[in-house]
Formats: C-alpha cells, structure tokens, sequence
C-alpha cells in the first residue's frame, strides 16, 4: 500500500509538472506572438513610443495568466512532492496510536506533578 501511494504522489507531481511546462511554452508562444503583431502595427504606422502604456498592457493581458498558472502548478507540485513525507509519518503514528496516548498520559502525568511541587512550594514560601 505505501509503494502505491508514493507511486501515485509521484503521479501527480508529474502531471502538474507537465502542466506547468505546457504553460510556460503557452507563455512563450504568446511573447512571440504579441512581438509579431506589435511588429506588425508598427509597420501599418502604429509609433509604440506614443502609446507605451498600450503596449506594455497588450504585453502583459497576453503573456501573465500562462506564466503566473505555470509558476502555481509547479509550486503546487513542488508542496505536495515535499509534504507527502508529512503525511506517511502521520500514517506511521495512527499504528503506533496506542503508544502515543500511552506517552500523552506520562506527559500529562508529569506535567501535573510539575504543577503541583510548584505549587506546594508556593504555599511553603507563603507560610515562611
């Protein structure tokens, strides 16, 4: 059961990967091809200088939303490929549960003891 779960994290982390570099060429494609037609406006008689603000916008409307979903995939690979090592050693401590609420109750245990020398000796430093 644990090879097929790792096996199928590692699955999805491919995928979103492979997403991720799609949408990374998507952005790629759409930065020539903005060139390809500012180029072309420029040669129809469009001055790019005058209208920079245009420019920059048709820019950044066409090529943000591929970078910005590529970058978010392969974060979001990178997260889960990182935090399924968290997650197998929450399966390790549901078997090792009885254990673990045999420690909480010594810990629990010690703790109260703690409190109560404290508090004893509170009580003394109070009668002196």
């Amino acid at each position: 059961m644990k090879s097929f779960k790792m096996n199928k994290t590692v699955k999805v982390v491919l995928m979103l990967n492979i997403c991720a570099v799609v949408m990374v060429l998507f952005s790629i494609f759409n930065i020539y091809a903005s060139y390809r037609h500012i180029s072309n406006l420029v040669l129809q008689g469009f001055d790019p200088s005058k209208q920079i603000v245009e420019v920059i916008n048709f820019y950044l409307t066409s090529i943000t939303p591929y970078a910005f979903y590529g970058i978010s995939l392969f974060t979001l690979g990178y997260i889960i490929k990182n935090f399924s090592y968290l997650f197998e050693s929450n399966g390790i401590r549901k078997v090792d549960n009885k254990y673990l609420e045999t420690e909480v109750l010594l810990e629990n245990k010690y703790k109260q003891d703690e409190m109560d020398d404290e508090i004893d000796e509170l009580l003394r430093e109070i009668d002196i």
